[in-house]
């Protein structure tokens, strides 16, 4: 397993998720999973490389990717495994942590998420407002998965 100090995170630059990435009309994210490294590129649109659109993906000659985890103190092999693709549209994040953001952090006129919108979680607000969510949504033109021979 990976110890727990052995996380990070990732910056990416601007325009790789969220209303830049669906102006830039979106692009191709590849995931390079191997015994002693997972690695990850972002390609806009604009950007996809030759050997991706045309199913032969060379993800060595792609550039520095935008995340490269190990090798190091975490055995991706053992605790990489048996993976499944989830997405998840996480409106209010960790439980803790967002009820007291919304009961604690100032909307610009001054009031907390609590006083303006008259609930005391972010969860009952999502409960009872599902058309604010209406444009909260996953377009996904294809998902290919390719093996190393």
């Amino acid at each position: 397993m990976c110890p727990l100090q052995s996380t990070c995170g990732v910056v990416t630059p601007q325009g790789t998720c969220g209303d830049g990435f669906n102006h830039n009309k979106g692009g191709v994210r590849a995931i390079q999973l191997e015994e002693t490294q997972i690695r990850m590129w972002l390609f806009r649109r604009k950007d996809i490389p030759c050997d991706i659109t045309s199913e032969k993906p060379d993800l060595d000659s792609s550039g520095t990717p935008l995340m490269n985890f190990g090798p190091g103190n975490c055995s991706i092999a053992s605790s990489w495994k048996n993976m499944k693709m989830t997405f998840d549209l996480n409106f209010c994040g960790q439980d803790d942590i967002s009820d007291w953001r919304w009961q604690q952090s100032k909307w610009p006129q001054n009031m907390t998420c609590s006083e303006k919108t008259n609930v005391s979680t972010c969860k009952e607000q999502v409960e009872k407002n599902p058309q604010a969510f209406s444009e909260a949504y996953f377009l996904i033109q294809y998902i290919k998965v390719f093996q190393m021979p």
